[in-house]
């Protein structure tokens, strides 16, 4: 297995949760800094300080949104080799299923050239079949005749 997308998904999730809070509290203080009676020279520095700071926190909550959409981008390569891998063990799984059903049946140098097949599979994979999502069915799969 080579991850669960959905938790990387869900950490996404929890990031840009984390991101809008960051960016609430940074809200909040720049509509307190706004609102405070204060009137002189050290209140508008003040002002600008805490203006600053939301900006400062919003560019770090646009981070956590950046990372977050990196998450979710990995989790779907994830998702698609895990297909990839899927589709594989099922091509395999297939060929030898009808080598093995279909050899029976099949006279002459057929025969010879499903057990060749088989054969060569069973040795690339030194006569033990990958475990099941293992990136080694993608590898089984080149050699099936049909295949590109």
């Amino acid at each position: 297995m080579y991850g669960d997308p959905d938790h990387l998904d869900a950490l996404a999730r929890k990031l840009r949760d984390r991101a809008d809070d960051v960016r609430a509290v940074a809200s909040e203080h720049m509509k307190a800094a706004s609102n405070a009676r204060w009137v002189s020279d050290s209140a508008e520095a003040y002002r600008a300080e805490v203006y600053g700071d939301q900006i400062d926190a919003n560019a770090a909550a646009d981070g956590m949104d950046l990372a977050a959409g990196l998450l979710n981008a990995h989790a779907q390569e994830v998702r698609e080799a895990i297909a990839m891998i899927a589709a594989a063990e099922a091509a395999v799984r297939d060929f030898l299923g009808r080598a093995a059903s279909g050899a029976v049946e099949v006279a002459g140098d057929v025969v010879d050239g499903v057990r060749e097949g088989a054969e060569s599979l069973l040795d690339a994979v030194g006569r033990r079949l990958p475990d099941p999502g293992s990136m080694e069915w993608s590898d089984l799969k080149s050699l099936l005749p049909w295949e590109d």
